[in-house]
């Protein structure tokens, strides 16, 4: 998960999700979301140009990248989101720093932050007569409101239900624009959540600031992501997904932010990823792309892993890496793929991940097949993967692609016979790796990834290094 220091490199990929949740309505990387973010690259680079003397200083050292972020922010997220409406709910011990970086980064996007809400440590609060004191208050909203609760939820998610009925909509047609019926509308909506914000303040289940009232068409779930030490299970665990649910089910896209200190093993971001929520709304690091699904998809169980690196050698922490790549019967999720081979519907194959304070990064996901793709006479690819990663400074963006070790299609392959140099060629393809397998599960691979210089991995469709 990515971890927030106010890194604006994290808060950008935030945006991005956002956007590509729109976009997509789901959170897979794509075709069209690559398309997205190579649109979105070719205008940074015009803009960032101009401030070539000011990126080379920030390149020259690294503990001046968040410089760098800050000088980029503006130029990636300029009117990414106009028009959209964004609203911020927090759980109890979410990073102040976390939401002050959202609230800012909107205003460049052009969206509008309509509020924050912030979930009290009550409203997760199982004891009998918390519950049956969130449960009468929802009963009297919902009443008001004119919403059928459904009956087989917990009072959290019916309470969540009617918040997010309430609060959220996908529609980004504002109740000060459109006809005086639209208008009437929104003024009844807004009216409304008030009425309901305002009773589940009364009995301290949350605290709002700002006009969360207004109908927003975007929301940021920021969690503390703190597994509990003693290994019991958290309360926060099991209120977030039914929680984002109900968000992503009335917005126009929804996603879960938190710090990496504590997203291992029963966090909850780890409990999110492993239930099917997760293809509905987006955690900004999903890498494991076989989780998510309904079951478990088909073919080689595989970990990619490896460390980022720059031209001297040395890691670059915080950089988004973004993967897809086609199934093992070697197709594309992806409308414009016509491949005579099956989709699976447990695998969608993209998904991206923040290299940590080392440089590292870690997927898990199936080793894909070859494919034909019709360059020449039975002509197939190799067996790869798509890579993009941001850097640390414009001059470090790279989109690349892996592969595997002892393909036989390599000699037959344009593409990676399209770099002159062997040795580049060889930096390319994984290393198969015994200590990163895990026994009776998955196979391991290891590839580095060098951002410029004499050793620097080839970025794809111009050979050059």
């Amino acid at each position: 998960m990515i971890d927030f220091r106010y890194h604006l490199v994290s808060i950008v990929a935030v945006f991005l999700a956002l956007a590509i949740g729109i976009v997509l309505g789901s959170t897979e990387l794509q075709g069209p979301t690559y398309n997205f973010l190579n649109r979105t690259t070719a205008k940074l680079q015009t803009e960032l140009d101009q401030a070539t003397g000011q990126r080379n200083t920030a390149q020259q050292q690294a503990s001046e990248g968040e410089l760098y972020a800050q000088a980029i922010e503006p130029a990636v997220l300029h009117n990414l989101l106009t028009g959209q409406r964004l609203l911020i709910v927090t759980e109890p011990g979410a990073q102040s720093s976390v939401v002050s970086g959202i609230n800012s980064a909107a205003v460049e996007a052009g969206a509008t932050v309509t509020g924050q809400i912030n979930l009290a440590p009550k409203f997760f609060d199982t004891s009998a007569t918390t519950q049956d004191s969130l449960n009468q208050a929802t009963l009297d909203v919902a009443q008001t409101a004119s919403i059928t609760l459904d009956p087989g939820a917990t009072y959290q998610q019916q309470a969540a239900q009617v918040i997010a009925s309430e609060i959220l909509t996908k529609s980004t047609t504002s109740s000060s624009s459109g006809s005086s019926g639209s208008q009437s509308a929104g003024a009844d909506q807004s009216a409304n959540a008030g009425t309901m914000l305002q009773a589940y303040a009364a009995s301290q289940f949350l605290s709002i600031t700002g006009q969360p009232a207004m109908p927003a068409t975007l929301a940021i779930v920021v969690t503390p992501q703190n597994a509990p030490s003693d290994g019991s299970a958290d309360q926060l665990d099991q209120v977030l997904i039914p929680l984002v649910q109900e968000l992503a089910a009335k917005s126009a896209a929804t996603v879960v932010v938190g710090s990496s200190s504590g997203s291992g093993a029963g966090s909850p971001i780890a409990v999110l990823r492993s239930n099917n929520v997760s293809n509905q709304v987006s955690t900004v690091d999903d890498a494991d792309l076989t989780a998510g699904h309904a079951g478990q998809p088909l073919g080689e169980r595989i970990i990619v892993t490896g460390r980022v690196l720059d031209s001297d050698g040395r890691p670059v922490p915080d950089t988004l890496i973004e993967v897809w790549q086609a199934n093992a019967s070697g197709r594309y999720a992806h409308v414009v793929d016509d491949h005579d081979a099956p989709l699976d519907p447990n695998f969608t194959g993209g998904g991206r991940c923040v290299t940590d304070s080392l440089g590292q990064y870690r997927f898990v996901t199936i080793k894909p097949g070859a494919y034909p793709w019709r360059n020449h006479h039975n002509a197939w690819r190799p067996a790869h993967i798509h890579f993009s990663l941001f850097g640390r400074a414009f001059t470090q963006r790279l989109v690349t692609q892996m592969y595997f070790p002892g393909d036989p299609l390599f000699p037959f392959d344009p593409i990676f016979n399209s770099v002159p140099d062997p040795r580049a060629r060889e930096r390319m393809i994984a290393a198969f790796d015994i200590d990163v397998t895990q026994p009776d599960w998955a196979l391991g691979f290891t590839w580095d990834i060098v951002l410029r210089g004499q050793a620097a991995t080839v970025f794809e469709g111009t050979g050059e290094i």
